[in-house]
């Protein structure tokens, strides 16, 4: 039986599902789909859309490719992240604006993407990174005095979750599927 066979992927999803505490009935609520198609999944009888795997994963905390192996969804989201990324970086020591977020909003989402990168969740990291680094750098630039120090420790968090995406599905580490 394939890796990926829809019996397979079930498996993986009620695995993920039970060890994150979830019923079928709280993940279908979560990830905004029906009972029965979980349930379906979960039997085998159904292989789930590329838009219903990855609710499911972003509700389970894990990277859509850790429930079906042969996803690329999720290299396609990092790869179109990567020019607004670049774009970020090449910017980083021209003046911005201040950040879109207060320094605790801030810290709140780089804890959330470290945890993501973490956990593998590079299609979530995808998503946000870009924006996230934008702002940790606007950040920097605009801090002063003692809480400096707490801009930079956030820049290198983001810096550092950013550098995950791009060197695993830009090194070949993360090949197409």
């Amino acid at each position: 039986m394939s890796a990926d066979s829809p019996r397979e992927v079930g498996k993986r999803i009620a695995a993920r599902r039970r060890a994150r505490r979830f019923t079928q009935t709280g993940l279908a609520d979560a990830a905004h789909v029906s009972y029965a198609t979980i349930r379906a999944i979960e039997r085998g009888a159904r292989r789930p859309s590329d838009d219903v795997l990855e609710a499911i994963a972003t509700v389970l905390e894990v990277d859509a490719t850790q429930l079906r192996t042969g996803y690329v969804g999720t290299e396609r989201r990092v790869h179109q992240a990567l020019p607004a990324l670049s774009e970020v970086l090449a910017g980083y020591d021209i003046p911005q604006d201040p950040p879109t977020r207060t320094p605790e909003e801030l810290a709140n989402a780089v804890t959330t993407a470290v945890s993501w990168r973490l956990g593998a969740q590079y299609g979530q990291i995808a998503a946000d990174i870009p924006d996230l680094l934008r702002d940790a750098i606007r950040n920097v630039h605009t801090t002063r005095g003692a809480e400096q120090q707490d801009a930079a420790r956030m820049l290198a968090a983001a810096a550092r979750t950013a550098d995950a995406i791009a060197f695993k599905y830009t090194s070949g580490i993360c090949p197409p599927g």
